[in-house]
């Protein structure tokens, strides 16, 4: 399973997951902190263990563990989204080589956007001055009609707030605030099986599948072009797979 990752450049990030099947149940259920049981009404439903949460809306399933982070989103057995698995012994944050790639301006104009000196491939990270932070559980979970709210707790001991609202077209949105102050950017990461390919990100000048690549998600001459006679490529925040599943970024942004 290699690593997909998505970076914006602002304090909070809303990004909308799509799959097959719908969701719009209306109604209201909560439950938070430790336990066993499970909540269910006309809108979503919430069960907990003591190592799980999980929240349905009758078609998806999506699993949250309370320690050591990690989600995924099912439907019918299948995986539609998860979140990268950290290798053992991994660094948090990585020296981004596309940034001494590309950070090279010409007349005050980069070939491509060359992101940020410093990655992360930790699921669900902010970055706070030049440090990377990352979420590591959760500690609550409030489910109230269409909206699934859930309390992150964070490697700086300050916390997070990740909320899932579910549409009735099948998508689900998730806006992710961290408490920190100063907060300059957010990434995630999501799992990608081996030979899965992925397609979007608007007008590029490179192959049409993006499996393998960074790809800036900024208006820019794109890599390997002349920036004294090539045509701009046009970013869009959008990517899907014919496996059945995508995701949009609704931010203007600058990211990768």
């Amino acid at each position: 399973m290699n690593p997909l990752k998505s970076y914006a450049l602002c304090a909070a990030v809303l990004v909308g997951l799509a799959a097959c099947g719908s969701s719009d149940h209306g109604g209201t259920s909560a439950l938070t902190g430790s336990g066993s049981g499970a909540s269910a009404s006309t809108g979503l439903s919430l069960s907990q263990t003591d190592k799980q949460f999980v929240i349905s809306d009758g078609t998806t399933s999506l699993t949250l563990d309370r320690n050591d982070w990690h989600a995924r989103w099912s439907m019918a057995g299948t995986t539609l989204f998860e979140d990268a698995a950290a290798a053992a012994g991994a660094q948090t944050q990585l020296t981004n080589p596309d940034y001494a790639r590309f950070n090279n301006l010409l007349n005050g104009i980069n070939q491509a956007y060359p992101g940020l000196p410093q990655v992360t491939y930790q699921p669900l990270a902010y970055l706070n001055g030049a440090q990377w932070h990352y979420a590591t559980g959760v500690s609550a979970v409030q489910v109230a009609g269409n909206v699934a709210t859930v309390s992150l707790t964070t490697d700086d001991g300050l916390g997070a707030t990740l909320t899932f609202t579910y549409a009735a077209d099948g998508s689900v949105k998730l806006h992710y605030v961290p408490a920190a102050a100063n907060v300059t950017a957010v990434s995630t990461a999501w799992a990608s099986p081996a030979g899965q390919a992925w397609f979007g990100g608007g007008q590029r000048f490179s192959s049409t599948n993006l499996r393998g690549t960074a790809l800036p998600l900024w208006i820019s001459h794109g890599p390997d072009s002349n920036r004294q006679t090539s045509t701009t490529e046009i970013a869009a925040s959008f990517f899907w797979s014919p496996s059945g599943s995508g995701a949009a970024i609704d931010s203007d942004a600058r990211g990768e």
